[in-house]
């Protein structure tokens, strides 16, 4: 676990999470630029359209996750509630959903040529991401045995979370070991990416890259929420139910939609822009 990540020659320091944010947005939107330019859209405007969607998508996952870690939060200062980074996904993904589909066209980008293309860098985001939350300590899998279980130090927010949970870790110098939960998530998204990334030259219309992705990320978040640990909040169950639910309820819209589309295209109903093999 590194939290603080020391500047080499100066006296500063910065939180590994917050760097490693602002690292995977900077590199999936140097990414997603270049695969939406070469879909045809204007380089300035793609630009202008990834900083507003990453400000959308980081105000709805930072709602998201002060809502559900209200009993915390009520008592602290706005400062502290819009500051601070801690963001949940489903809240990152209804942020990204609005910001594509009504910021970006008035920037004058196609929502789906922008969609596919940052479809693809999405996966490295969030594996970049997920890396800052392993060298924070948070955001763990359950406790388990397996050749690859962690045990995070004393300081750490799954050691405090079993302590407060009755576990006996006291005397421990680390937490009992859990799944590398954060690494799962990593790993999952690198395989989206590169399968995206394979796909495309063999999409058969625009958004089909976009839906891909949330079916997939949707469905394997699914399965990986079930092994998350949380520490439940007064009054709101555990947190983990929630992103289970939450995960679970975007993967059963986006499926809905993907067979939708599939069987109105297949009758002649909707009209989506074709792709060649030349994408």
């Amino acid at each position: 676990m590194l939290p603080i990540v020391e500047v080499p020659g100066l006296a500063w320091s910065i939180k590994s999470y917050n760097l490693l944010l602002v690292l995977a947005v900077g590199v999936s939107s140097v990414l997603a630029h270049r695969w939406i330019v070469e879909s045809g859209e204007d380089s300035r405007r793609t630009w202008w359209a990834l900083g507003l969607f990453w400000l959308l998508a980081f105000l709805g996952g930072r709602i998201n996750y002060v809502v559900a870690h209200w009993s915390m939060y009520r008592s602290l200062g706005l400062d502290v509630v819009l500051l601070r980074l801690q963001t949940h996904t489903p809240g990152i993904l209804v942020g990204a959903v609005i910001g594509i589909f009504a910021v970006v066209p008035a920037l004058g980008v196609r929502s789906v040529a922008f969609l596919d293309g940052l479809a693809m860098a999405a996966g490295v985001a969030f594996a970049i991401a997920r890396l800052g939350c392993f060298l924070n300590g948070c955001c763990a899998g359950g406790v388990c045995d397996l050749p690859w279980a962690v045990s995070f130090p004393a300081a750490s927010p799954v050691f405090t979370t079993q302590r407060e949970m009755g576990m006996r870790v006291g005397n421990l110098a680390a937490s009992i070991p859990v799944h590398p939960l954060q690494l799962y998530f990593a790993i999952v998204g690198l395989v989206i990416s590169a399968v995206l990334v394979m796909v495309r030259r063999h999409k058969r219309y625009e958004g089909q890259l976009g839906l891909l992705f949330l079916l997939l990320f949707s469905g394997s978040s699914t399965v990986l929420e079930t092994l998350r640990f949380e520490l439940p909040k007064p009054g709101q169950g555990e947190v983990s139910t929630y992103l289970f639910w939450s995960h679970l309820a975007l993967f059963t819209t986006t499926l809905s939609i993907w067979v939708l589309v599939e069987v109105m295209r297949h009758r002649n109903k909707l009209e989506l822009p074709d792709c060649t093999s030349s994408n």
